[in-house]
């Protein structure tokens, strides 16, 4: 039997009255419509569904064995037969306390934008985004301080040679019980906001044929630095994808590199699309598509019995990373080995052609076939690495009590691809329309 959970029984949970202002507005400067100037503005409240209320269940599902011991030989298992079970089964065990001054994630977005026809068939626009987070929600534990519960040690980053000084929890922090805490995020810590540009032309050619032409500059740039144990826009999650991880409790390693202002450069983005009719019948198009590079990062993942692996710089190979007398209580540890804004794939450009032509019959029936060509241009462009460093793995060797020390694993400095650019395709279809 559980208690109900509502606003009433638990404050702060999310029974908000909220607004969402939006205001917008077009001026048209020449009185001809020829040049207009837009402008907006719009609060966007984050919507929370179950996934929020969850983590205030007090249910959890669980699997347990009992004993069974068959005292009357008949093979049905009686109630005055099945041994003890867990008294808190089903029951969860880490509920989190909620700030009950908990206030609702937003968004605040303004745009603005110029479009000009410069003449019959021709137009250009230029657009402004900019896009902030506020009040977000973070998980942090109350029972570990983030300074007096962590002790500092010097290990060398294998990436490049330099000096880091990383932190292991202490053991009586560990062990102490969870006190788990749902709050708004301090907004001088923990920032959000994307800005981007876009400048784009249209042109109308003979035969309704079109051009379209756009360019985008844009950079999302994220600070970290309040060492949650998870956040999330619509859940307590943690953030993964960069290097402002947290795996521990208001663990002061992820301060390391966890602002990136300042640090992010704009990405810029480019696609032409055009199709184009011609003779008998036939309609060609193509798209163009220049994607930015993806940001890489390198975290390194230290366990009490890593080694530098052969192929790191400033180290000795085979030596223990973590020093004599440090213990590592998590089972792991994680450090960011490169600054935000310094690495990043290459481009992915892209080149799609089709034809197509439609036959008719009858007023009534039409026959249409279509060849579709994707990356013409074979591009091999990788989409997704891997983002972790792995440490050296000890191998036995054939000298008794000796080893060898592998190079890097997961990866390493450069990443290791995980998926690849699709290869160039050819796709012919029929539309058959009656």
């Amino acid at each position: 039997n559980f208690p109900e959970i509502s606003c009433a029984t638990i404050k702060g949970l999310g029974c908000w009255k909220t607004f969402s202002p939006r205001i917008g507005g077009v001026y048209d400067i020449s009185g001809k419509g020829r040049t207009v100037v837009k402008a907006s503005f719009g609060k966007y409240n984050i919507p929370q569904m179950t996934g929020y209320i969850a983590n205030f269940n007090p249910m959890a599902l669980f699997t347990e064995t009992r004993s069974w011991t068959d005292t009357n030989k008949d093979d049905i298992a009686q109630d005055s037969e099945i041994g003890p079970g867990a008294p808190t089964f089903g029951q969860a065990t880490s509920i989190p306390k909620n700030d009950p001054n908990f206030k609702r994630e937003y968004a605040l977005q303004y745009s603005a934008g110029l479009t000009h026809q410069v003449r019959s068939g021709v137009g250009v626009s230029f657009n402004w985004f900019h896009r902030t987070a506020h009040n977000q929600a973070v998980l942090v534990n109350r029972a570990v301080d983030s300074v007096k519960d962590w002790i500092p040690f010097n290990v060398t980053n294998p990436y490049d040679g330099t000096p880091i000084t990383a932190y292991t929890i202490s053991a009586a922090a560990r062990a102490r019980p969870v006190d788990n805490y749902v709050t708004n995020a301090d907004p001088d810590k923990r920032k959000s906001s994307y800005t981007g540009f876009e400048t784009a032309a249209t042109f109308r050619l003979p035969n309704n044929g079109r051009l379209m032409a756009n360019w985008t500059m844009d950079r999302n740039v994220e600070t970290a630095c309040d060492m949650p144990i998870g956040t999330s826009l619509i859940g307590l999650l943690q953030i993964y994808g960069n290097n402002i991880i947290n795996t521990s409790y208001n663990d002061p390693n992820s301060l390391r590199y966890c602002d990136e202002r300042g640090k992010i450069p704009f990405r810029h983005e480019g696609k032409i699309i055009a199709s184009i009719p011609l003779k008998w019948g036939i309609q060609a198009s193509a798209i163009m598509l220049s994607s930015p590079a993806f940001e890489k990062y390198v975290n390194w993942d230290i366990t009490a019995a890593a080694r530098y692996s052969a192929d790191c710089k400033g180290c000795a190979a085979g030596q223990l990373i973590v020093p004599a007398g440090v213990t590592i209580p998590t089972g792991s540890i994680r450090v960011a080995l490169s600054e935000p804004g310094t690495r990043y794939s290459d481009r992915l450009n892209q080149l799609d052609l089709g034809i197509k032509r439609t036959f008719k019959f009858k007023e009534r029936y039409t026959l249409q076939g279509q060849v579709d060509i994707f990356n013409v241009m074979n591009s091999n462009t990788n989409l997704v690495e891997t983002q972790n460093l792995g440490v050296g793995a000890q191998t036995a060797t054939a000298v008794p009590g000796s080893y060898s020390i592998a190079p890097f694993t997961l990866g390493g400095p450069g990443g290791r691809p995980v998926s690849v650019l699709q290869a160039r395709l050819m796709r012919i279809g029929f539309q058959f329309h009656f």
